[in-house]
C-alpha cells in the first residue's frame, strides 16, 4: 500500500513521472515519461508496444507493472496518467479507459485523455514524416476512422474532427489532393489496396499508437495550455470519456425506425402491424415505445416521423410562411448528422399515462437558427469544412433559406416560449404546468388523454461541434425544465457523435435567452448585422455541451438502501452530497462543475481540434456532477503535502467491491465484521427502458461514465458512517469486483477499473461470481444466516435452484432450459404494451386481477426433476393476447397478468418444495431481481411455514444487482486468501458449482 508520505518528488515538490497507455486496437502501447515542469516538456523514459490479439485486459496491468519495475519507477512517482481515448475498438478503448480511471483514482492523480489517432500522427512526426498525413484506423464493419494532419518541424496539426466512414467512401475522399500525401493506420492491414491511390503508406511499425506518440500528444496539449499533468483537480478521472463517433447500434436502428412515416396506432404508440410496408410483423411491432416519464410526468424520446406534423404546426404558429414544413422536418430525421428529441405531456384533466404521445396542433415554439453565412464573423467549426460548404452563399439546400429566415417577422410573439422563460420565473400554476390545450386538439383515445407534443429540439453535428437548430416549448408547459432537458439530450447524443462544443444564434434583443446561455458557459463570438428579416441583429453564441447532471452519468444514486430498509441508517442527520439529485427532480445542467471552474476548462474551449482530442475533459464535464468525491481527491492531495493522516478506527479489512455485470453501476465497502458501511447503486434503467430491455453497448458506455462517481460517493458515504472526515483508496485493504457471469462489455469496465485501482494501491484483487453474490445477498437482511440451505435464484438472466451445502460449496439442482423468469415477465409485459422492466408493472397489474381467470400452462411442473421452462408459458400468453385482439375483444390486462404470474409462482413453489424434501435443508432463501415479487415471497412464506423450514429473504433493495452482496463474498475470500492475479479477465459465462 502506498503511504501518504512515500511519494518521491522533484524540486518543485511534485511527483514527476507520467504513465501513458493505449489499447484502441490489437497493440498495447505503453509509455513512461519524465515531466519537466519548467519547460513543459516530457522526456521519454520508455516506449513499449506489444501485440495484444484481443487479450488487452489480461496483459495491460502486468505489462504496466513490468515496465515501471524495469525503470525503477514506483507507483508513488506517478504524477499523471495519460490514456488513449480512441477512436478504435470499443472494447479495447474501454479497457484502457477503465484501467486508467482506476489507477488515477486510486493514486489521487489526474487523468488526461489524448486521441489515439493523434498518438499515431505524433509518432510518425517523431519518426521524420513530413507533409500531409492521413491516418485511417480500423473501425470494423468495413468502416474506418479517417483524420488528416499536417506534419512539420513544429509537430502534428490536426485538420479535422474524428468521424467514422465506410472504407470506400474514405478512400474516395482522401484521393482528392493526394499528391505527396502519406498514409498510415491499422486499417491498411485490411484495406491497403483500397488506399494505394491516396498516398504513400508509411512503414507498418508506424501504423498504431505508441508510448512515444502518446507522450508527445500529451506534451503538445501541455504546451498549448490544453492540459496540465500536475493538475489533478482539472483532470479528475471522472471527466475522461472515450471517443465513440457514433451512437450505439440500438440507437442508430431506433433513429431509422422512427424516421419512417408509417401510420402510428395512437393507443399503443406503435406502428400498426397490418400496414407496415418494409417488413413482416415482428415482436417489436407489438411493443410500446417504453420511454419512461420523469417525476414531472414528461416523457422524452427521439422525435419520430409520426409527429413531424405537430412540429410543423408549432413552427407555423410562430414563423408563418418561413417556418419549416412537415416535409422539411421529415427530411431531417433520417440524416445521420442530425439529432432530434421531443418531450410529451398529458393534458391537465388527465392522469399521467405511460403511452406514446399524439401530435398536438395548437402550440408555439421558438427557433434557434444556425450560423453559416459566408461573410459572417468567425464561427468556430462552422468556418471549417462541411458546415461552411453546405451553408455558404449560394447554397442550394432548401434548409438554407428556411433556417436563415425562420425567425422573420417582428419580435417574438407574446406568449411564445423561449428557453429563457422556460427556465425563469416562479412556480407555475397547476393549469400552466399541465397545459391548457383542449381535449379536442388531441386525436388519441376516446377520453382525450393521449400524450401531447409539448417541446422539441434539434441539432446538427458537424466538424467537431453541434449546432442547435431548434428549441421549442409550448408556453403552457414552461418553467418545468423541458428546454434544458431537451438540450441536454441533444448534447449527450452529439457528444457520442464526436461533438465537443455547442453553438447557436439568438436575437440580440432577447436578454432572457442571452442570460440563460451565459449561465451555461456560452460566450459571444460576434454579431450578424440585420440577420433577421425584420432587420434585427443575431448574436452568435458558443459554449460547452449543455449536458445534464443527475448525480453521475445522468443516473440518480441510491445510497445505503438496504440499511434504511432495515432501519439501520448510518450517521443520523448526515445528508448525502447528492441527496437533492436523488429525488429525481434535479434537472440542472452542469456546464462547469467545481473542479473545472478553477481551471482553464471553465472557459469555452478553443476551436482547434487538438483541444477536444487532447484533454478529453470537455466530453464529460457535464456528464458527471462534481460531488464530494472531488473534494475528497483534493483533500487527499493536501494530506500528501502536509503529512496529515485521517484517523480510522474500523474493523479490518476494509474492502471496496464493484458490480457492473448488467445495467447497474454499484460500489460497496464492507468492514472486517461483515458490516456494509456503504452501498451505492446507480441504475441505468431509464436509458434502456425505451428499447424494451438492456442494450449491452449502452450499458458498457454508461458504466465508463459512472464508475468514478459511484466509487467516490461510496468512499464519502463510508467516511460519514465511520465518522472520519475522508476515506481514500489508500485506506482500503482490498478491491473486489464481479468478474462473471454477465454482459461481457459491462463486466470488462468493472474488472479493468478494479484491477487498476488494486494495482495502484498494491492491495489484493478479488474476483467474485455474480451468482454467488446473490446467494450472499440473504446475509444483508439476516447476518446470522448460514448454510445448508436451498436457494432459488430468479432474475432476468437466471432461474435455478441451488443447494448451498456451505459457503463456496454449491450444487445446482436444476435450472431453466430456455427463458428465465424475469425474461418471461419482460416479454409478456412487452406483448401487453406495459413497458420495461416487466416484473414491477405486471406485479402491479396482477394485484387488481383474478389469478384463476385464465388457465395458462404450468410447464414441467410434474416433470420429476428440478428443471424449469418458461418459453412455453410466455408463448401461451402472447398467443392468448393475439387471439383476443384478433377477435376484437378488449384485453383484461389485470387478469392476464395475475393468471400469468400465478402460473410462474406455482411452478417455482412446487419445484422448491421438491428440492427441500430431496436435500433436507433446514432453510430456504431467495435471490435475484424477481425475488422482490410480493406474490412469490408470500407463496414461499406459506410453503416454509407448512414445512417447518426457515425462510430467509433479502431486503427488497438487495434483490436486484448491488455491490453489497459482492463485498460480502469478497470478505470471505479475503479471509481465505483467495485472490485473483492481475491478468484475470471478465467472463460472460461461468459455472457456479465450480470453485474459482
Amino acid at each position: 500500500m502506498i503511504g501518504e508520505d512515500s511519494r518521491r518528488e522533484d524540486a518543485s515538490g511534485q511527483a514527476r513521472h507520467v504513465l501513458a497507455f493505449d489499447t484502441a486496437n490489437e497493440v498495447i502501447a505503453l509509455g513512461v515519461g519524465v515531466l519537466r515542469a519548467e519547460t513543459r516538456s516530457i522526456e521519454v523514459a520508455a516506449s513499449v508496444e506489444v501485440e495484444a490479439r484481443r487479450a488487452s485486459n489480461t496483459q495491460l496491468v502486468p505489462r504496466i507493472d513490468a515496465v515501471l519495475s524495469d525503470l525503477g519507477v514506483a507507483r508513488a512517482d506517478i504524477a499523471c496518467v495519460c490514456v488513449g481515448r480512441g477512436p478504435g475498438s470499443f472494447t479495447g478503448v474501454r479497457i484502457a479507459m477503465a484501467t486508467a480511471k482506476g489507477i488515477a483514482s486510486a493514486l489521487g492523480v489526474g487523468l488526461v485523455g489524448v486521441s489515439s489517432l493523434d498518438a499515431v500522427a505524433w509518432n510518425a512526426q517523431a519518426a521524420g514524416a513530413r507533409g500531409q498525413l492521413a491516418v485511417v484506423a480500423d473501425a470494423m464493419r468495413k468502416e474506418v476512422y479517417p483524420v488528416r494532419y499536417v506534419l512539420d518541424e513544429r509537430g502534428a496539426e490536426r485538420l479535422e474532427a474524428d468521424r467514422v466512414a465506410k472504407a470506400e467512401v474514405a478512400a474516395d475522399e482522401l484521393r482528392t489532393g493526394a499528391a505527396g500525401q502519406l498514409v498510415t493506420g491499422d486499417a491498411l492491414r485490411k484495406y491497403g489496396a483500397l488506399f494505394v491511390p491516396c498516398g504513400e503508406a508509411l512503414d507498418e511499425a508506424l501504423w498504431t499508437p505508441t508510448g512515444r506518440g502518446l507522450l508527445l500528444a500529451l506534451e503538445a496539449a501541455w504546451r498549448a495550455g490544453k492540459a496540465d499533468p500536475f493538475d489533478a483537480r482539472r483532470h479528475d478521472p471522472a471527466f475522461a470519456l472515450p471517443v465513440y463517433t457514433r451512437l450505439s447500434d440500438a440507437e442508430e436502428n431506433e433513429r431509422v425506425r422512427l424516421a419512417k412515416n408509417d401510420p402510428k396506432n395512437l393507443v399503443t404508440g406503435v406502428q400498426d402491424v397490418e400496414v407496415r410496408r418494409d417488413q413482416r410483423p415482428s415482436a417489436r411491432d407489438v411493443a410500446v415505445m417504453n420511454a419512461r416519464p420523469d417525476a414531472e410526468g414528461i416523457t422524452y424520446k427521439p422525435l419520430d416521423a409520426a409527429h413531424a406534423r405537430a412540429v410543423a404546426a408549432l413552427e407555423a404558429q410562430v414563423m408563418g410562411s418561413d417556418a419549416w414544413s412537415e416535409a422539411l422536418v421529415l427530411d431531417e430525421l433520417p440524416r445521420a448528422d442530425r439529432i432530434w428529441w421531443a418531450a410529451y405531456g398529458a393534458p391537465a384533466a388527465c392522469p399521467l399515462p405511460e403511452l406514446e404521445p399524439e401530435p398536438v396542433d395548437a402550440a408555439v415554439s421558438r427557433s434557434v437558427r444556425p450560423c453559416g453565412d459566408g461573410g459572417a464573423p468567425r464561427l468556430g467549426f462552422a468556418e471549417r469544412g462541411t458546415f461552411a460548404r453546405a451553408h455558404g452563399k449560394g447554397s442550394s439546400d432548401p434548409r438554407d433559406c428556411s433556417m436563415r429566415a425562420e425567425a422573420c417577422g417582428a419580435s417574438v410573439p407574446p406568449g411564445v416560449s423561449s428557453v429563457a422563460d422556460d427556465e425563469a420565473g416562479g412556480p407555475a400554476s397547476a393549469a400552466d404546468r399541465r397545459g391548457d390545450v383542449p381535449a379536442a386538439a388531441v386525436n388519441g383515445t376516446e377520453d382525450g388523454c393521449e400524450l401531447q407534443l409539448v417541446g422539441y429540439a434539434g441539432g446538427w453535428v458537424v466538424d467537431g461541434g453541434v449546432q442547435v437548430l431548434k428549441v421549442g416549448v409550448h408556453p403552457a408547459w414552461r418553467r418545468r425544465g423541458i428546454a434544458r432537458e431537451l438540450l441536454a439530450r441533444v448534447a449527450a447524443d452529439a457528444r457520442d457523435l464526436g461533438a465537443a462544443v455547442c453553438s447557436l444564434e439568438v436575437r440580440a434583443s432577447n436578454e432572457g435567452a442571452r442570460a440563460f446561455y451565459e449561465a451555461l458557459g456560452f460566450r459571444s463570438l460576434g454579431t450578424r448585422p440585420r440577420y433577421y428579416s425584420d432587420g434585427e441583429d443575431a448574436l452568435i453564441l458558443e459554449g460547452p455541451l449543455p449536458l445534464a447532471a443527475r448525480d453521475v452519468a445522468g443516473m440518480a444514486l441510491v445510497v445505503d438502501a438496504a440499511s434504511r430498509e432495515q432501519g439501520q441508517s448510518g450517521v443520523a442527520g448526515a445528508a448525502s452530497p447528492c441527496e437533492s439529485a436523488r429525488s429525481g427532480t434535479d434537472r440542472a445542467l452542469c456546464m462547469d462543475s467545481e473542479p473545472c471552474a478553477l481551471s482553464s476548462q471553465s472557459k469555452t474551449p478553443d476551436r482547434d481540434f487538438s483541444t477536444a482530442e487532447s484533454s478529453g475533459e470537455i466530453y464529460a464535464q457535464g456528464a458527471i456532477r462534481a460531488t464530494s468525491g472531488e473534494k475528497l481527491r483534493q483533500g487527499t492531495l493536501e494530506a500528501h503535502s502536509s503529512g496529515e493522516v485521517s484517523p480510522l478506527d474500523a474493523p479490518r479489512p476494509l474492502i471496496l467491491a464493484i458490480e457492473s455485470s448488467c445495467d447497474e453501476t454499484a460500489a460497496a465497502i464492507v468492514d472486517g465484521e461483515g458490516v456494509l458501511v456503504a452501498d451505492v447503486v446507480a441504475s441505468q434503467i431509464d436509458f434502456h427502458a425505451r428499447f424494451g430491455g438492456v442494450v449491452p453497448e449502452i450499458a458498457s458506455r454508461k458504466h465508463i461514465e459512472a464508475i468514478c462517481g459511484v466509487c467516490d460517493e461510496c468512499l464519502d458515504a463510508a467516511a460519514a458512517r465511520l465518522g472520519v472526515p475522508r476515506l481514500s483508496w489508500g485506506d482500503l485493504d482490498a478491491v473486489a469486483v464481479t468478474y462473471a457471469p454477465g454482459l461481457v462489455g459491462a463486466l470488462v469496465v468493472g474488472v479493468a477499473f478494479a484491477k487498476g485501482a488494486a494495482w495502484a494501491q498494491d492491495v489484493p484483487f478479488i474476483g467474485v461470481n455474480h451468482l454467488e453474490g446473490h446467494l450472499y445477498a440473504n446475509k444483508i437482511g439476516a447476518p446470522d444466516f448460514a448454510p445448508p440451505a436451498v436457494v432459488s435464484l430468479v432474475s432476468g438472466g437466471n432461474t435455478m435452484l441451488v443447494h448451498v451445502r456451505g459457503w463456496g460449496d454449491y450444487v445446482t439442482l436444476g435450472s431453466t432450459i430456455d427463458d428465465a423468469v424475469g425474461e418471461a415477465f419482460d416479454k409478456v409485459a412487452k406483448a401487453l404494451g406495459l413497458g420495461y422492466p416487466g416484473g414491477p408493472v405486471i406485479s402491479r397489474e396482477a394485484a387488481r386481477g383474478n389469478p384463476d381467470a385464465i388457465a395458462f400452462p404450468r410447464a414441467m411442473m410434474h416433470s420429476g426433476d428440478l428443471r424449469f421452462s418458461l418459453s412455453g408459458l410466455k408463448t401461451a400468453v402472447v398467443t392468448y393476447i393475439n387471439n383476443e385482439r384478433a377477435a376484437g375483444r378488449a384485453l383484461n390486462v389485470p387478469d392476464i397478468c395475475a393468471s400469468f404470474q400465478q402460473a410462474v409462482v406455482d411452478v417455482q413453489v412446487k419445484k422448491a418444495e421438491t428440492a427441500l424434501r430431496q436435500t433436507g435443508a433446514p432453510a430456504f432463501c431467495l435471490g435475484g431481481g424477481v425475488a422482490a415479487n410480493p406474490v412469490l415471497r408470500d407463496a414461499y412464506r406459506a410453503l416454509c411455514d407448512r414445512m417447518g423450514v426457515r425462510l430467509v429473504l433479502p431486503p427488497l433493495s438487495a434483490c436486484g444487482d448491488n455491490a453489497g452482496m459482492i463485498a460480502l463474498v469478497a470478505l470471505d475470500r479475503y479471509r481465505q486468501g483467495r485472490f485473483f492475479d492481475l491478468d484475470a479477465d471478465a467472463q460472460a459465462h461461468t459455472d457456479l458449482d465450480e470453485p474459482y
